[in-house]
């Protein structure tokens, strides 16, 4: 059972889910995808897919996937069967040309949502490939040291959530420093930028008076959006924090885990992992790196947090060696644990909903896939969630 660390505000108050009946039951994810997208099963370089940054289904079956690999930096949008239908965008700086995109949603109409994280901006597409419009997503927190996103999030009121680095912390020879992230509710024009919270930031350790680079096993700030909701969590505690659209703090809860000192097993894992996927020229270096690069004196919490469209939160265990763990939690959004679901594979989710999980999973070769891993048990009687955080008047 896990502890709820506020009350929820606003007159959203507890519910006990023992009174309401509900029984956790089990969550059960199938091993056989319900469609695969890349990997060996491509019939042509035009349907491989090299790294993918996202991925969405649109209301026509049809799958769209953020594919930046090999300077392609473009949005494939797939059939079912793994046949590529056709191709938005291209790599440029021109209206619907991407540098780097970062992630793809869908919205209503099959509208297609995608932010391009280098070039600070928001290309809108119909579903059969028109642009719709270019937005700059370039906002300002206050900070004069940076202003770039990190990640985006659509809320049902066409707001978006994002994360920005608000502070870039000098950083002491031999010492970690830590950027803050501010996380806030901008409106459709990315103009009206409202901050939410301010939290520690991606960790940078300094050599000689020089960036390092992140330190082994550093935690991210996750973030998901869901209906008028805004969820977040440092990463490297249990606390996770709903915000409304509106700017309101509806609750903080506890998720689940404890907290775990990272020992030399988790040096090894790591080591092992690098040198698997190195040639054998390059595996003195990778062991003096990570020999030499400082790490954090306890693991994330988590890798991943998703909601789900019951609005229930979805947590990855992280694991050595990159935090992509089989294991996963699921949390009401009262703060009580309904279930522990392990994955069949490794996979980064970008969407849990009636039709399954669906994400990026890696084939023996460590090719990347898109895949629908379809539920086999859902319990028959879920939660009832927040009242989607109403959004503001």
């Amino acid at each position: 059972m896990l502890l709820v660390w506020a009350t929820i505000l606003s007159g959203c108050g507890r519910v006990d889910q023992a009174a309401r009946g509900y029984n956790a039951g089990e969550w059960r994810v199938g091993d056989e995808p319900t469609f695969v997208i890349g990997g060996s099963a491509a019939s042509d370089d035009a349907g491989a897919i090299f790294s993918v940054r996202g991925a969405a289904i649109l209301s026509t079956g049809l799958i769209a996937v953020a594919d930046g690999g090999f300077g392609k930096s473009r949005l494939a949008v797939f059939a079912s069967s793994g046949r590529l239908a056709m191709t938005i965008g291209r790599p440029g700086d021109g209206p619907g040309e991407f540098r780097s995109i970062s992630s793809v949603e869908a919205g209503r109409g099959d509208s297609v949502f995608v932010f391009d994280s280098q070039q600070q901006r928001l290309t809108v597409f119909t579903g059969d490939g028109r642009l719709v419009r270019t937005v700059n997503a370039r906002i300002h927190t206050g900070s004069r040291q940076a202003h770039r996103q990190l990640g985006v999030r659509r809320l049902g009121d066409a707001k978006w959530a994002v994360r920005e680095v608000a502070a870039v912390l000098p950083g002491e020879a031999g010492r970690i420093r830590r950027d803050t992230v501010a996380v806030g509710v901008v409106d459709a024009d990315f103009l009206d930028f409202k901050q939410l919270e301010l939290l520690p930031g991606r960790m940078t350790a300094t050599m000689d008076g020089g960036s390092f680079g992140p330190p082994l096993f550093t935690p991210q700030v996750l973030m998901a959006g869901w209906g008028h909701c805004v969820f977040t969590s440092s990463g490297d505690g249990p606390d996770i924090t709903v915000h409304s659209s509106a700017g309101r703090q509806v609750s903080t809860l506890m998720g689940p885990g404890v907290a775990r000192p990272v020992v030399e097993e988790h040096l090894d894992t790591l080591l092992q992992y690098r040198l698997d996927r190195a040639s054998p020229a390059a595996a003195a270096r990778i062991r003096q790196w990570v020999a030499q690069t400082p790490r954090t004196k306890v693991l994330p919490y988590y890798h991943q947090m998703v909601v789900d469209e019951w609005g229930l939160i979805w947590l990855q265990v992280f694991e050595p060696p990159v935090g992509r763990g089989r294991l996963w939690y699921v949390v009401s959004q009262e703060g009580q644990e309904l279930a522990e679901v392990r994955m069949p594979r490794d996979i980064d989710v970008y969407a849990i909903g009636k039709s399954g999980v669906l994400g990026r999973t890696f084939g023996s070769l460590g090719e990347e896939k898109v895949e629908l891993l379809p539920f086999t048990s859902i319990p028959a009687d879920l939660p009832t969630p927040l009242p989607e955080c109403a959004p503001a008047e």
